[in-house]
């Protein structure tokens, strides 16, 4: 009963994975889409501050999307780690098949965990890093000399 259950919680892992690159790809894809259009004269009359306030709400929000996502992952992990550790003992004390009551738990136990979950946040640091350089130096705004 105890495998069943990891293989179920493997399987809602991988989907939860699955998930949340797509959600990455959209932001980058967006991201791209809304950098080219900026960059590109004539095509779209973006000024400046418009462009870096657009990039950086819809990266945000792809960031928080993504973090509501990883949630119900990172349950499923925990969850599957205590029952790989209840296999490991001598003393059987699995307490059942808790695949639901695991994933909907208390998100506030495992949303700082998420929020800065190394395999998430740095894809949006590095585009609002990006952001901010094509901010400072495009379409005339440059604070070098010459």
């Amino acid at each position: 009963m105890a495998t069943k259950e990891i293989e179920i919680l493997n399987t809602a892992i991988a989907r939860q994975e699955e998930i949340g690159l797509k959600i990455r790809g959209w932001c980058i894809t967006l991201f791209s889409a809304i950098t080219v259009a900026y960059l590109s004269d004539g095509f779209i009359d973006l000024s400046v501050g418009n462009y870096l306030i657009i990039v950086l709400i819809s990266t945000f929000l792809f960031y928080l999307i993504e973090s509501s996502h990883r949630l119900s992952e990172a349950r499923a992990i925990k969850r599957s780690s205590s029952v790989e550790q209840i296999i490991r003992t001598d003393v059987m004390t699995y307490d059942g098949p808790l695949i639901s009551q695991s994933l909907t738990s208390n998100p506030k136990q495992v949303l700082f965990e998420v929020l800065t979950n190394f395999r998430i946040f740095p894809t949006y640091i590095a585009m609002i890093v990006i952001a901010i350089l094509i901010f400072l130096f495009s379409k005339g705004i440059c604070f070098c000399e010459g």
